[in-house]
């Protein structure tokens, strides 16, 4: 009895598909390749608008199962950037390719695509943004020449030369796809990736693919979504995490990892730097597989093998074997059309990529120049001709009191903000230099002198709890033989400073005073200076350096024994008194 091809293949077919981990999706699609990166013309046709070369690609695909089949998939593609002459910038890009998909032996697609893409420049630090759209012709048809039928055996013998009494007519299927996508790519100065994002929406007419009365069958669109972004780089070391999200039909699937590279310093020519990586990848595919890749990407060529490894243990046993992925690229580089035009100013910056063409510039500034040569570039530098601090925008500082001295009063004398510059040694605003009492904080309105205040004595102006304050606040540490505070007495001369807030009208008295340890003339200066230093701190905190009186003591009035340590403590001290204004 004769066997009918069609209903064994159909069976055949089904039995496997039921039996693998495979879906009739696999054998309807057009293959999905790991390298995504490499394949554009089957991710998204506008990633030829980001190729910087001219470029002849090879990819293969092998998908093996168990049982000894394989779906192999050789592509060969072209494709190169078009470049301005006027300008120099890459506005567009074309690219071409064939295929041929056998899946098992007897299910043959066979294509061609064109694709082309058209680039917006969005500025050096927005990179481009492509825009693609691809047509593709296919022929996809059973296989039958390695099968036979009943009607080829001459009595027990195969004859294979005798015809299987087929009538092939019907068993095959021309069809069209079209496909469109975005791709924005940033790049640094030396052309590698910074990073991208794509969409697109492959074969989105969804043309039909019936064959052996497969009533229905159309090739599904594809959406797919991809972004990368470089985190690490260095001068020899790269990171660059990437996604791919696909949904096709009823599958989704999402690709998620990262390059790893190792780059070789290039040699830069007068117009562009070229220079080559090695580069690991690793990959989690949401379809139960791990992606493994090595990478060597040089000026002129590119070769990059991957593998899938299946991770699950519940994968079907047909479906363990993995894929293997092979691509193998000759570039033509790109600056070797380029006119002398494309960099005006000679600084080795393409003018697309120099932020100053007219200008010869440094790369690290985009081909704009640094004149003083204080890395600040002239256009953010607010002192060009003046080597200067990058602090203070390129400007010098000859005294280093971080004012600049276009804007310093005083260029060779460290000061302060508040003065413009200049020196203010008791703190009051007061330039020294225009300061009758430098040494004594004092008000604007005498020349930098202490108002002289008189008070009526009359000690019981404060309340119980600011007494209490000022009596605990007396004890103020200061640096041994200085007049420097320390910051363990800072807090309670901050409730100080509250308490004066109560006091508006009022005088806040301080007496330095010191232990006997020392010359009496040396102590007597010492407890002035401390008294004016707890003023300043105060004034600082805002109590009105008016409200303020400060007299010293010296050692004459001990409340202590100074022949202990203890008792020398407690003279060393600062009475705080608020009293009333005459």
């Amino acid at each position: 009895m004769k066997t009918n091809l069609r209903v064994v293949l159909a069976i055949i077919t089904g039995f496997w598909l039921t039996q693998s981990n495979l879906k009739a999706q696999d054998l309807v699609s057009l293959p999905v390749f790991s390298q995504y990166q490499y394949t554009p013309h089957m991710t998204n046709p506008a990633m030829i608008g980001s190729m910087n070369d001219m470029q002849f690609t090879f990819n293969y695909r092998r998908k093996q199962i168990v049982s000894g089949e394989t779906f192999d998939t050789p592509m060969f593609s072209f494709s190169t950037p078009f470049t301005s002459k006027k300008t120099g910038k890459r506005w567009g890009a074309l690219g071409a390719s064939v295929m041929s998909d056998n899946a098992a032996g007897f299910l043959r697609t066979n294509g061609a695509m064109l694709s082309f893409a058209y680039n917006f420049h969005l500025g050096e630090k927005w990179g481009i943004l492509s825009a693609g759209l691809q047509g593709g012709y296919f022929q996809r048809r059973f296989d039958y020449s390695g099968q036979s039928t009943s009607a080829q055996y001459d009595g027990i013998l195969l004859n294979p030369n005798l015809g299987n009494g087929e009538v092939f007519s019907g068993d095959g299927k021309n069809f069209f796809t079209v496909s469109g996508g975005l791709n924005w790519s940033l790049e640094d100065e030396k052309k590698r990736q910074k990073a991208f994002l794509g969409v697109s929406y492959m074969n989105f007419n969804q043309p039909s693919v019936d064959i052996l009365n497969a009533t229905g069958a159309k090739l599904p669109a594809a959406l797919q979504a991809t972004a990368g972004y470089r985190i690490i780089q260095t001068e020899r070391f790269s990171v660059m995490p990437n996604v791919r999200y696909l949904s096709s039909g009823n599958n989704t699937q999402i690709n998620a990892g990262s390059w790893f590279r190792y780059h070789f310093l290039g040699t830069p020519d007068t117009r562009i730097v070229r220079e080559g990586s090695l580069g690991l990848g690793a990959w989690y595919d949401t379809n139960k597989s791990g992606v493994i890749a090595l990478e060597l990407n040089q000026p002129n060529y590119l070769l990059v093998l991957s593998y899938d490894i299946p991770v699950s243990k519940d994968i079907s046993n047909f479906q363990r074997a993995g894929v293997l992925e092979l691509t193998a690229a000759i570039k033509l580089n790109r600056a070797k059309a380029i006119r002398p035009e494309s960099d005006k100013d000679g600084d080795g910056v393409l003018d697309e990529y120099d932020s100053c063409p007219d200008v010869a510039g440094l790369k690290e500034f985009s081909g704009c120049p640094d004149t003083d040569g204080d890395g600040v570039q002239d256009s953010m530098d607010a002192c060009p001709e003046q080597k200067g601090d990058k602090k203070l925008m390129g400007c010098p500082d000859t005294d280093g009191d971080s004012i600049a001295d276009k804007d310093d009063a005083c260029p060779t004398e460290a000061g302060t903000i508040a003065t413009k510059g200049c020196p203010d040694k008791d703190g009051d605003t007061v330039i020294d230099s225009e300061d009758q009492c430098p040494d004594q904080p004092g008000l604007k309105e005498d020349k930098g002198c202490p108002k002289k205040v008189e008070v009526q004595k009359i000690e019981n102006v404060a309340s119980k709890i600011e007494l209490d304050i000022l009596e605990n606040a007396k004890y103020v540490h200061f640096r041994t033989g200085t007049a420097v505070i320390e910051e363990t007495s800072h807090g309670m001369l901050d409730l100080v400073a509250e308490v004066m807030k109560f006091h508006p009208d009022d005088i806040l008295e301080l007496e330095g005073h010191t232990d006997s340890q020392g010359a009496p003339d040396r102590n007597m200066k010492l407890s002035q200076d401390r008294a004016d230093a707890v003023k300043v701190y105060l004034v600082t905190k805002g109590v009105g350096a008016g409200s303020i009186a400060t007299t010293a003591k010296g050692q004459n009035e001990p409340v202590s024994d100074n022949t202990t340590e203890k008792g020398r403590s407690l003279n060393r001290r600062v009475e705080m008194k608020i009293l009333k204004k005459k």
